[in-house]
């Protein structure tokens, strides 16, 4: 994979708050917001320093990150076809995509930590 470091982010329509969906995506070594993107716009052969190092792996992640996407555009919920079941994030529903050879729902690393956080008001949800 590229690097071996995750990304994560969320996935979310603004008109609807309830369909809000967490992951964590392969991206190369130095991590900045949105370096992700290439895998989940399945571009990486368009971008020339990825094309050098990119792995049949990493266009295989690639594949199902894209599918996941264009489903959530879609419908509002990313699951169906090469994306495998992704349940909405929520408060105790403490689930994400982790995209990967085998891409699955998993919990998200820390949650009690972060229930904590929202059921005490300091991310100011309630």
């Amino acid at each position: 994979m590229l690097g071996g470091v995750f990304n994560s982010g969320l996935l979310a329509a603004p008109e609807a708050r309830d369909a809000t969906f967490d992951y964590q995506v392969a991206a190369p070594e130095v991590v900045d917001h949105g370096e992700e993107l290439p895998l989940v716009f399945e571009s990486l052969d368009r971008v020339p320093p990825l094309r050098a190092i990119a792995t049949d792996r990493d266009r295989a992640v690639a594949r199902v990150a894209n599918a996941c996407w264009i489903n959530f555009a879609r419908t509002g919920d990313p699951a169906g076809g090469e994306c495998p079941a992704w349940p909405r994030y929520g408060f105790r529903q403490d689930r994400l995509m982790r995209f990967d050879v085998t891409s699955a729902a998993q919990a998200v690393p820390g949650a009690p930590l972060l229930d904590a956080f929202v059921r005490d008001g300091a991310l100011g949800q309630q």
